[in-house]
């Protein structure tokens, strides 16, 4: 591993010291830049951390080469500047820290890179776990920002894997991360941690090398961090963390523990899954206790040590008296850095390296860990002398010692002075007559001070054991009060429910002294004595108010907050919980009814086997919820909420299904007081029973239940119109029908068949006659579209006459009134081969061609390409007939029917002529054309028929017409397809082609064409 060494760009005009800390290839350096006093951190990361890495990578095989691996090591390089710029994004967002710069550089070696990474000094969570314990909200909120900060990670799509006490930092925003270690979500199942992630703070299941990552090893390290707050700022183990439970931290209370080893739980599944749930649960933990600024850890006090009664007071004098020296000693010069640094390092590194290698030196932010060699001479002195003045007990009386006898030497006096008076008296001679005192009046003066000097003594004696005896008092007194007067209650917690109460206590009394008085505010009192810190109340009111009281007995009183106020929560009955189908398949409407407080907004939980469950919110009793999985049978729950306690029907089971409706719902009878319903049931569905409603204006409600596909109601009014709607049983999508009021019934129908030509019909009815008239709809041989003709009575001619056809008939009335009996069929007779005038079809030969554009035209205006059955949509047909035989000339009326059917034998065209049976024929020759041609292109049936005898069959083609190319041997250019012609139905007509002298139009709304000149 090269040395650290100033690079540029990025440390240009810094000063960088050596590495305070090395691992795993990371190493951080202290700098800082010239001319400023701002202090940085640079971090350098070898990409491989050491030889061996390299080593390993040749001697596996897994490159050839030195030079190989060189790409192998520039992509990891790569990869830690791109986890910079992802803690930049990340740092706009809230909760990370980014660096100031980075760069690249190969190493001195030529094998690998060194990338740099520089910020600014921070104050880590590292220094505050070693420097003073944090409070009660610090950690709480250090909980609660570092969650915010991996939910913000995740949302992102990565998942940070470093999170240790270095990487944390205290902001004025909050607690913030500073560092990468960043893995994409969606590869977790392909990554193991990185080497230089790897630490006390890892995951056990994740602390393999070939271990791949989960989403819980951030919630991990995370419950460390709040592991070490509460545990005076140490883990409960040494190196790795181990596979098993770890005990409660020695200053968390029983709710911190529970949210702090969910958190380090062995196995991931036990843990917070997300980062956002254990949020919550600390907000919650915030909200329901009284979370303050005091230390987590509560400060020791001081036991005063006592000096044995025989040790004389110069010797414990002598003890204590070298304290000022020590300071002098001890206490480092202002200008001097640790480890004697060389006198030419500068000023500032040597700042830099006092401040960042010697964490737990003291700094302007805290003076409790000053020790007295830091103090000036005089404040030692003083704490000195209090030291011993409270380590030495209250003396005894003194006794005080004998006078010696000391001979008094002859005073000199001057008699001039004496004479005049002047010069200073002797002590205690201020009455002197000018005579010296004899020896008997100096020893009797002597005695008389010895005495007032005991006399003092004893005095002061008695004051100062007085004295210690009041303070003596005064101290038993103030520890009384303290100690065992004063009862502190730590914590108290209320749960319960709508008729339950437990209180929590946490504190230092016994139990036998504890008791929690409940009054309701009637004033009725409960009692409840405490055992295990716990008192528990039953059979409370719902929706209740009590007050809670703490009370001590004996000779004691209780501190802090002793009187509580709670409810209890509202019980709501739901009485009744139904669910059926909803609109769609996989749809359900869930509904329910109360008895009790409502709430504002309800949530519904539900899932089936195998699925996550799912919530939703709604207003009302009602709601429908869809996308269920048809067949899986889910179960929905109403949750209750913290103001309201549910009992009663909250829960149901329910099985998905498909939506299952009746068809082909129609009113087959209706008479003057009776209505007969039938309907049809999907091929796939299997219904025990259907609901039939009939209803009208006029009130009239009736609903039946049958398991059969048919109902019949009575004693209604036929005057009045009618509903009937029919639905599945467990369904809520019917089909509905409808019956006008005076509905006409069909009683009979007549048909006339025999008319090769035409078919007559007419029918009887019940009710009155329609106004405007009956329609009557009919569809041969199954044809989609339907013939109409409308019928100004009740009768109708069928022509032109289909031989050999199924006929579908139904009678509607014209005025849109409901008529029953209505549908019939008829089936025509096939048609005989076409005799008469001394000829027969089979003395016909009919060839098919292209109608040439000339008026009247012979077989003369055609060509040999002219013959064809293979048209365009554009072309007209026509037939050249000629006859083999002599006929009888006659002007007799020939009907000739052209009947043009698709290849799945369905009408598509059914028209006629009329003419003359000689003028058809010139010189046994004969020009038939065809009346239309079908537009669309297929495979096609003509049949001719004279006067309802066959003819000739010819099967022909419609080819499918090019729009932007010439019409085939015509020269006409077509303008639009049919198809672009349905894409524009606003226009009411235009052009569909043309040619020289016709303008073919497609009109709305009949789809007609015609031939404008």
């Amino acid at each position: 591993m090269s040395e650290p060494k100033l690079i540029s760009p990025l440390l240009d005009g810094f000063a960088m010291g050596d590495p305070i800390s090395s691992h795993d290839g990371v190493r951080c350096c202290p700098a800082m830049q010239d001319d400023s006093d701002k202090k940085y951190i640079v971090k350098i990361i070898s990409v491989p951390a050491s030889q061996t890495q390299l080593d390993a990578l040749l001697l596996t095989g897994a490159y050839p080469s030195a030079e190989a691996a060189q790409g192998y090591f520039h992509d990891l390089a790569d990869g830690i500047l791109k986890e910079t710029e992802i803690l930049s994004k990340l740092a706009t967002a809230g909760g990370f820290l980014p660096y100031e710069g980075c760069q690249c550089v190969p190493m001195e070696s030529g094998v690998g890179y060194n990338v740099y990474l520089l910020g600014p000094y921070r104050r880590s969570l590292a220094r505050q776990f070693r420097r003073e314990p944090l409070t009660h909200l610090g950690a709480v909120n250090m909980g609660i920002d570092l969650c915010a900060a991996l939910a913000v990670c995740r949302r992102a799509g990565y998942l940070y894997v470093d999170l240790k006490p270095g990487n944390v930092f205290l902001e004025e925003q909050g607690y913030r991360i500073g560092d990468i270690g960043f893995v994409p979500m969606d590869s977790l199942k392909y990554v193991s941690m990185p080497t230089r992630c790897r630490g006390s703070w890892t995951a056990p299941e994740v602390q393999d090398a070939l271990a791949t990552l989960n989403p819980t090893v951030d919630i991990y390290a995370l419950g460390l961090l709040l592991y070490q707050a509460y545990n005076n700022g140490t883990l409960p183990f040494e190196g790795m963390a181990p596979d098993e439970p770890l005990p409660p931290p020695m200053y968390a209370d029983y709710e911190m523990a529970e949210i702090i080893l969910k958190a380090c739980a062995p196995k991931p599944e036990d843990r917070w899954q997300e980062p956002a749930q254990m949020g919550q649960a600390l907000v919650a933990y915030m909200q329901r206790n009284e979370v303050n600024d005091t230390p987590i850890i509560p400060p020791k006090v001081a036991e005063p040590e006592y000096a044995p009664e025989d040790a004389p007071e110069a010797e414990a004098s002598e003890e204590t008296a070298p304290a000022a020296d020590a300071s002098e000693e001890t206490a480092p010069a202002a200008d001097a850095t640790p480890g004697d640094q060389p006198d030419e390092e500068s000023d500032e590194l040597r700042f830099i390296r006092e401040l960042v290698s010697d964490e737990t030196a003291p700094s302007d932010e805290s003076a409790e860990g000053l020790s007295d060699a830091a103090l000036t001479e005089e404040g030692s002195d003083i704490l000195a002398q209090a030291e011993e003045l409270i380590a030495h007990e209250a003396p005894g009386p003194a006794v005080a010692p004998e006078a010696p006898e000391i001979p008094m030497p002859e005073p000199i006096v001057d008699p001039e002075a004496i004479q005049t008076g002047e010069g200073d008296e002797a002590p205690g001679e201020a009455d002197w007559d000018g005579n010296l005192p004899t020896d008997e009046e100096l020893a009797q003066r002597k005695q008389q001070s010895r005495a007032r000097t005991k006399k003092i003594l004893k005095r002061v004696l008695v004051t100062a054991v007085c004295l210690l005896l009041v303070a003596g008092l005064a101290f038993g007194v103030w520890y009384f009060y303290t100690g065992y007067y004063l009862q502190e209650v730590t914590d108290v917690v209320l749960d319960g429910s709508e008729d339950t109460l437990t209180v929590r206590i946490t504190s230092g009394i016994d139990d036998s002294l504890l008791t929690v008085n409940l009054t309701d505010t009637f004033g009725n009192l409960r009692q409840a004595q405490v055992s295990g810190g716990t008192a528990r109340f039953t059979e409370l009111n719902p929706n209740s108010q009590y007050t809670v009281e703490l009370v001590i007995s004996g000779l004691h009183k209780l501190t802090g907050t002793t009187t509580y106020a709670y409810s209890t929560q509202a019980r709501t009955n739901i009485v009744s919980f139904y669910a059926t189908a909803g609109a769609e398949d996989g749809s359900v409407i869930l509904n329910f009814t109360v008895d009790g407080q409502d709430a504002d907004q309800w949530t519904i939980g539900y899932a089936a086997s195998g699925e996550d469950e799912q919530f939703t919110t709604f207003d009302g009793h009602m709601v429908t919820i869809s996308g269920l999985t048809v067949g899986s049978t889910y179960t929905f729950r109403l949750v209750p909420t913290s103001e309201i306690y549910l009992v009663g029907s909250d829960r149901l089971e329910y099985t998905a299904v498909k939506v299952v409706q009746a068809e082909n719902l129609a009113v087959t009878a209706c008479d003057e007081s009776s209505l007969t319903a039938a309907w049809t049931a999907p091929a796939d569905a299997q219904v025990e029973s259907w609901s039939v409603r009939c209803y009208n204006d006029a009130g009239y409600d009736e609903t039946l239940t049958t398991g059969e596909l048919t109902a019949t109601f009575t004693g209604i009014d036929s005057t009045t119109a009618h509903t009937v709607e029919v639905t599945a049983q467990g369904m809520t999508v019917c089909a509905r029908t409808y019956v006008t009021a005076n509905p006409i019934t069909i009683t009979s129908i007549h048909g006339n068949n025999t008319d090769p030509l035409q078919m007559v019909l007419t029918w009887d009815f019940t009710g009155p006659a329609p106004e405007g008239g009956w329609l009557l709809m009919y569809t041969i041989d199954g044809a989609d579209d339907p013939q109409v003709i409308k019928c100004p009575e009740a009768s109708a001619i069928v022509t032109p006459k289909v031989p050999g056809s199924h006929y579908a008939f139904t009678l509607q009335a014209a005025s849109g009134a409901s008529v029953f009996g209505g549908s019939f069929s008829a089936d025509t007779p096939e048609a005989e081969t076409f005799v008469g005038y001394d000829v027969s079809a089979d003395n016909m030969e009919f060839r098919m061609c292209r109608r040439p554009e000339v008026e009247d035209w012979t077989r003369d205006d055609l060509e040999d390409t002219d013959y064809t059955t293979e048209f365009t949509a554009e072309d007209q047909a026509s037939f050249s007939v000629h006859l083999n035989k002599e006929y009888n000339v006659s002007y007799d009326d020939i009907v000739t029917t052209f009947i043009i059917r698709d290849a799945e034998g369905h009408v598509v065209s059914a028209d006629s002529e009329t003419r003359a049976w000689a003028e058809m024929w010139n010189r046994g020759y004969c020009e038939i054309d065809v009346p239309a041609l079908p537009l669309q292109a297929g495979s096609y049936t003509l049949e001719i028929y004279f006067n309802g005898a066959a003819v000739t069959t010819h099967e022909f083609t419609i080819a499918e017409y090019n729009p932007f190319g010439p019409a085939s041997g015509y020269g006409k250019q077509a303008l639009f397809s049919w198809t672009e012609f349905t894409k524009r139905p606003e226009e009411k007509a235009f052009p569909l082609w043309q040619s020289e002298k016709n303008l073919i139009l497609l009109s709305f709304p009949n789809f007609l064409c015609y031939n404008v000149p």
